[in-house]
């Protein structure tokens, strides 16, 4: 998750962030939220999953609260599934318009480079 400067994990899996990590590692998804804790409108304090991970028993209530934007409750605590960092090399390139930028994105990934971020910035 890479949102941004001064932005909290719970504020993060509330909206279901993205960020420039989004096209290796995706956006906050149930699959890298492992379990959190919520406090609900009524101050009830609950615990998410708490059970082993390949259950198929009762509701999923991780992926419930991912995106709720803070509507069902306040996630106070978070465990999350960590990746590794990989080695890495920045370039930088320079395009026309953002149409060329985007289809030259799409070539490296279609060519099975391993892309981790992507930016575009555009001058005003």
């Amino acid at each position: 998750l890479d949102p941004g400067r001064g932005a909290t994990i719970g504020g993060m899996i509330s909206t279901g962030c993205s960020g420039t990590n989004a096209v290796r590692y995706g956006a906050a998804r149930g699959e890298w939220i492992l379990n959190i804790t919520v406090v609900l409108p009524s101050g009830e304090v609950i615990k998410t999953r708490q059970r082993a991970c390949k259950s198929s028993a009762g509701f999923d209530l991780t992926k419930l609260f991912i995106c709720a934007e803070g509507t069902l409750g306040i996630i106070t605590e978070a465990a999350l599934r960590l990746a590794p960092v990989l080695p890495s090399t920045i370039a930088v390139a320079q395009f026309s318009d953002i149409r060329h930028a985007t289809n030259a994105v799409c070539d490296i990934l279609n060519h099975g480079a391993a892309l981790r971020k992507s930016e575009a910035l555009q001058r005003c």
